[in-house]
């Protein structure tokens, strides 16, 4: 019968629909999602200290300089929560409490093997991520921890610094524990240094919306044709019905 064709038709018509639609909402999310990873890469860089730190909520964001904690063969690291960390790599550094009771909880919860941050004076002032080898409670308070590199050298040996909780005011001191890690996010933060780069994160977002907004407006425009084309389907259908009952009474 014509009424039946026509009805298959139109649910394979309505089938599409529901798959245009439902691109439509995928490519939505997905270009809010990139305009926010687009907003937090470009915040990062703006509100970095002059070091290329983000210090926020107590929590340090920053990139591991050198090489030091590289995976080598002289250390093994897959017993720890934190493994290697190679050049370039964001880590999300916990910071030490500020309170003095708070502080003492904090360190009492260290073990070997953490990674910490902290300040370290060799000829001049550095900031430094390694991992714990030794921590020891001191009696008179405060804590001896002892850190060293991942990245040991053929023969085993690694330079070893050792820092004292209870020394007030000493140049060597713990900024905070490494519990978050990066390679990925890291690159990406580095790269973005570059004023290039920098400059095609904020206008590549804006391109973006300029572009979209232009597709959503054709597309608008492309909706209202199929409305009218919609509208005069179903006069159509109401006259088919009508010939397919006078098609009947006819046999």
């Amino acid at each position: 019968m014509l009424s039946e064709g026509f009805t298959r038709i139109m649910k394979k018509f309505n089938y599409l629909k529901i798959l245009k639609n439902a691109t439509f909402v995928l490519f939505d999310l997905l270009v809010y999602v990139f305009l926010v990873f687009s907003l937090i890469l470009a915040s990062y860089v703006f509100f970095s200290r002059s070091d290329g730190v983000v210090d926020l909520f107590g929590y340090e964001f920053r990139t591991v300089l050198t090489d030091s904690m590289e995976k080598s063969d002289g250390t093994d690291v897959s017993k720890f929560d934190i493994k290697s960390l190679p050049q370039g790599t964001l880590v999300v550094v916990e910071k030490v409490p500020t309170k003095t009771n708070k502080a003492g909880n904090w360190f009492s919860s260290l073990k070997v093997g953490d990674v910490l941050t902290f300040n370290y004076t060799y000829n001049k002032d550095m900031v430094i991520t390694h991992r714990i080898t030794a921590i020891k409670e001191k009696k008179s308070g405060g804590y001896v921890i002892e850190l060293s590199g991942d990245n040991k050298n053929s023969n085993g040996k690694i330079l070893t610094q050792v820092i004292d909780t209870s020394i007030i005011d000493s140049p060597n001191y713990v900024i905070g524990k490494v519990v978050k890690s990066s390679v990925v996010f890291g690159k990406i933060i580095t790269s973005l240094k570059e004023p290039l780069n920098l400059l095609l994160i904020i206008t590549l977002p804006c391109l973006i919306i300029i572009i979209y907004q232009l597709f959503k407006i054709t597309n608008l425009n492309y909706k209202d044709k199929l409305s009218l084309k919609d509208k005069e389907i179903a006069r159509l259908q109401v006259e088919l019905a009508k010939y397919d009952i006078n098609f009947k009474g006819d046999k």
